[in-house]
């Protein structure tokens, strides 16, 4: 999935990025994958390290659920709404019980996602994996679309507790998941960036899954 031919550490960013990751998982725990779409060029960092979930995985539970049953899809807009924007885990819970878990599986499957198949509503999984998801969810947005995947996207924009945006200001689209407590001090982040490249939009996919919940500003 990513370029391995690609030497992050001949950049001046790239050493400021390692340094800085460093010293951050001298105290925590801390995963980041980034790829660039339109290159396949991309960095990671301890994407093999299994690390909780927590609502990460609701992102591509919805997306998936309007790419290969939109028509129903369109009664539970609400549902989708409060899952996505407002992480709320009760309409989560109502969302799979009325889709199952099928239309997951079969999504994981499409993107290549091995540490998780689409069985449990949250679990340990691999940043890599669930950058797959993202990969897979981009394409649903942007290229192999249906009339749902529009309106889907735009649930991504500005969830609850979402850092990427905050951090970058760029457009982005992108599900977060947070667990404060027994053990996990879990704040997740996870989605598409639109960066401006040369006067024009591209896209890169940036998971950042972390152990540093409320360390927000380190």
């Amino acid at each position: 999935m990513i370029n391995s031919d690609y030497d992050i550490k001949g950049t001046k960013n790239g050493k400021k990025l390692i340094s800085h990751l460093k010293k951050l998982k001298k105290k925590y725990k801390v995963s980041i994958v980034v790829i660039d779409l339109y290159t396949g060029e991309g960095f990671s960092s301890s994407s093999h390290t299994y690390m909780y979930s927590a609502s990460c995985l609701k992102g591509p539970y919805v997306a998936a659920i309007n790419k290969y049953d939109p028509g129903k899809a369109l009664n539970y807009r609400g549902l989708q709404k409060q899952t996505i924007v407002q992480s709320n885990n009760d309409t989560y819970a109502r969302l799979r019980a009325i889709f199952g878990r099928k239309i997951i599986k079969k999504y994981c499957r499409r993107a290549g996602s091995t540490s998780y198949i689409g069985r449990d509503p949250y679990a340990y999984v691999l940043p890599k994996d669930l950058a797959k998801l993202w990969v897979e969810n981009y394409w649903y947005f942007f290229r192999d679309k249906n009339s749902n995947s529009k309106k889907t996207r735009k649930l991504y924009t500005h969830g609850r507790l979402a850092f990427i945006n905050h951090a970058l200001g760029q457009t982005v689209y992108t599900k977060p998941g947070w667990f404060p407590g027994a053990g996990k001090n879990t704040y997740n982040d996870a989605g598409i960036v639109m960066s401006k490249v040369d006067g024009s939009k591209r896209p890169y996919i940036m998971v950042v899954m972390t152990k540093g919940w409320g360390h927000t500003k380190e």
